[in-house]
């Protein structure tokens, strides 16, 4: 269980590094195939190459500085649940920065050993 929990840790902050570096492939390559990420209030996006066009088309318009504090993790042979509280902050290209905080739950699953995002939502508070 704490091998778990290391690994769901480092999967976390690969995202947030993926965010911070604006880097698309790397965060679509976090999801499993069939991953679903649902932002606040917008569509989901289904799918690791729906997933990777919207991070591209978003990291057309802004940066992001992303940090994820994890409050539970809760692991189940091969599912995950964490729950966390993110921040941001987001620049857009006019120069811009807007911060916010948001609740934020994962789904994980493992695959090959490994943990990928299969669910990922959040809500701005």
């Amino acid at each position: 269980m704490e091998q778990d929990e290391k690994m769901i840790e480092e999967l976390l902050n690969a995202y947030s590094t993926a965010l911070n570096n604006s880097d698309s492939a790397a965060i679509a390559a976090l999801y499993v195939q069939d991953g679903c990420f649902m932002p606040d209030g917008l569509p989901t996006i289904k799918g690791a190459d729906e997933i990777l066009a919207s991070a591209g088309k978003f990291f057309e318009r802004q940066t992001v500085q992303a940090g994820y504090s994890i409050l539970n993790v809760v692991v189940d042979q091969n599912f995950g649940i964490v729950d966390c509280v993110a921040t941001f902050a987001i620049k857009n290209f006019a120069g811009h920065t807007t911060s916010k905080k948001t609740r934020d739950l994962f789904v994980l699953k493992r695959q090959a050993g490994s943990w990928k995002i299969a669910r990922y939502i959040f809500n701005t508070f």
